[in-house]
């Protein structure tokens, strides 16, 4: 055999050896993300009405929970627009879970002023609109991806009020935080992306990476929480103490709450009060008429 010949079978040879390699990894790869990682107890809703980008959601809620224990943060701020899918109950594998969101996005955490803090919520919820029919949000304009998914704090915003004076409050230990404050600080948890702009949310500089990714911190979580997996200190949808409140529209108005048929019920009593009222009204000025009386 020739020196040439030689040659070209080591090189035909050591490139069946990489391409065998590489094959290897990747299916080593694929047979890891069908591994199961846990079991989920409840259905995880993302991006049913009404989805993540416009509410709070349950699935943003565990995902939010599971970050700030990942990065050990005080407040997890995410983004609905992150969301693509929801998650089942039982079984659930690495690659349902990474299939959830619209890139596997790594997290990262900054110390933020809680004015900085308020300019970001605010930008989160910016988009929020009214429908001037019925004076109830308007899904389809409200619909952004930077809506937020959080842990950790508890906001309350007025859908009513222009861009930029949306925000009503913002409570970190049930605490309302002043958002002036350019002094005092507080660690926040979310996507790189999210700290460098995306979704239009105001940047955020410095950050520190973590490595970690929104599957991965969600992965751990579901492993380490099994059945009990639930918003932490049972402040979300779950414990019907939502995170995210909103004021200023038709549906959370008193009115809207009171049970059906009520108020007209309300109403056809005034009636008949008024009626009576005024029937004995009239008796009294015949009698005081009457000069026989």
């Amino acid at each position: 055999m020739t020196r040439c010949a030689c040659k070209v079978l080591c090189i035909f040879l050591a490139m069946t050896a990489a391409l065998l390699m590489l094959y290897t990894v990747v299916r080593a790869a694929e047979n890891d993300s069908q591994d199961i990682v846990g079991n989920v107890p409840i259905f995880l809703a993302a991006v049913t009405d009404p989805p993540a980008t416009i509410s709070e959601t349950d699935l943003g809620d565990v995902t939010a929970d599971a970050v700030r224990v990942a990065l050990g943060a005080d407040i997890v701020i995410l983004n609905g627009g992150d969301f693509v899918n929801n998650l089942d109950s039982g079984a659930a594998t690495y690659a349902a879970i990474r299939s959830l969101f619209i890139e596997d996005r790594e997290l990262a955490t900054a110390r933020v002023t809680y004015r900085q803090l308020g300019r970001l919520l605010e930008q989160a919820v910016s988009h929020t609109v009214l429908d001037p029919g019925t004076d109830n949000m308007d899904k389809k304009k409200s619909s952004f991806g930077g809506f937020p998914q959080i842990s950790g704090l508890e906001i309350k915003y007025d859908v009513s009020a222009r861009a930029g004076k949306k925000i009503v409050y913002v409570k970190y230990g049930g605490q309302e935080l002043d958002l002036q404050d350019d002094a005092s600080t507080i660690s926040l948890g979310a996507t790189a992306y999210m700290f460098g702009g995306g979704y239009d949310m105001p940047m955020v500089d410095p950050y520190t990476h973590s490595g970690i990714t929104m599957a991965q911190a969600l992965a751990d979580y579901i492993a380490a929480q099994g059945d009990n997996i639930a918003p932490a200190n049972d402040s979300g949808i779950f414990g019907n103490n939502a995170r995210i409140n909103s004021i200023g529209t038709a549906d959370n108005t008193i009115i809207s709450f009171l049970p059906k048929g009520f108020l007209a019920g309300i109403i056809a009593v005034l009636i008949v009060l008024g009626g009576i009222v005024a029937i004995r009204g009239r008796k009294l000025k015949l009698k005081d008429d009457d000069p026989f009386s």
